[in-house]
């Protein structure tokens, strides 16, 4: 299991069972779901973890005009989903049959392109990232 009993996890917003169990109401997840985790505490950037092969990408929002000063029509910079980043964090790798990780090879500090509407949205500490599996980079580079 990528986490242990006792931490709090992230997980997609369509993901999971919802159960009642002794009275409880409780969610059931499948481990492959699972996009952060951390031990305690509410959620900040230095507290969580990436899980498996996912990736932690900084991002910045759409501006309100373009880099020629040409300015956006309210809400359209809301519609448009940000697809590139800097990688800040980094999970041990996926998991491959005999349930060992792959280990990936260090790739923080670098700016990643990926697919559209791949990855998950999520504010730590004011900042907005995205999270998503590294598979689902198209290309990387540095600045």
């Amino acid at each position: 299991m990528p986490v242990a009993e006792g931490e709090s996890v992230l997980y997609g917003k369509f993901d999971g069972t919802p159960v009642k169990y002794c009275g409880e109401d409780h969610m059931l997840i499948r481990d492959d779901d699972v996009l952060l985790a951390w031990d305690t505490g509410a959620m900040s950037f230095d507290g969580v973890r990436c899980i498996s092969d996912r990736i932690l990408v900084s991002v910045t929002k759409q501006e309100d005009t373009t880099v020629s000063g040409i300015a956006l029509a309210p809400g359209a910079a809301e519609q448009a989903k940000t697809s590139a980043g800097k990688v800040v964090k980094m999970g041990e790798g996926r998991v491959a049959r005999e349930r060992r990780s792959c280990p990936t090879r260090e790739r923080r500090r670098v700016h990643a392109k990926f697919r559209d509407f791949a990855g998950s949205d999520v504010k730590l500490d004011g900042d907005d990232y995205v999270i998503c599996r590294m598979s689902d980079c198209l290309a990387k580079w540095s600045e």
